[in-house]
């Protein structure tokens, strides 16, 4: 059955722990496209209406014809209305990806690996269609080197509170 599109602003909101992404993306569909999907549903009636007719074998196989025919016009726009789908949904990756932020820091791995899981997640055909995975893996590789160098801070760190414990105390006179 076909789920009624409607045009407009979409805003997404993809919450990944504490962190939350948010995609605003306008969808817009043609008046031919929508024509199409009142199409899509007279045809459904059509079908639901044949199947509950009592009809004369030769009016069902006439009917029948006539449905097959439609279908096959409702087929080739439903493939135009999934084209459209998917570039949704690569759009909603792009824009994860551009949300996040500008330089990388150790502290922003859980917003790159969203970004990631959601690209990893998306169909294959949606994957083809993103335009933003460079920009991902440039952060990806921004993230490896913030987190490499927080584990050298770290351990300097640790290095250098060793270094004070050690230092002898001072006795103090009152």
């Amino acid at each position: 059955r076909l789920i009624a599109v409607k045009p407009g602003e979409v805003t997404i909101t993809a919450t990944y722990g504490e962190y939350v992404a948010v995609a605003k993306v306008v969808v817009t569909l043609s008046a031919e496209e929508l024509a199409n999907v009142e199409a899509a549903k007279k045809f459904d009636e059509a079908v639901d209406a044949l199947l509950s007719e009592e009809l004369e074998p030769s009016a069902h196989i006439s009917k029948a014809n006539e449905l097959l025919s439609q279908l096959a016009t409702l087929e080739s726009q439903a493939l135009i209305l999934v084209e459209k789908a998917e570039l949704l949904k690569a759009s909603i990756v792009d824009a994860t990806i551009s949300a996040l932020p500008q330089v990388i820091k150790y502290s922003d791995e859980k917003l790159v690996k969203a970004a990631r899981d959601l690209y990893r997640t998306s169909d294959y055909d949606v994957r083809n269609l993103v335009t933003k995975l460079s920009v991902l893996e440039a952060k990806e590789a921004e993230l490896a080197a913030a987190l490499a160098q927080y584990e050298v801070d770290k351990a300097d760190a640790s290095e250098m509170d060793a270094l004070i414990l050690s230092l002898p105390t001072v006795p103090v006179y009152t």
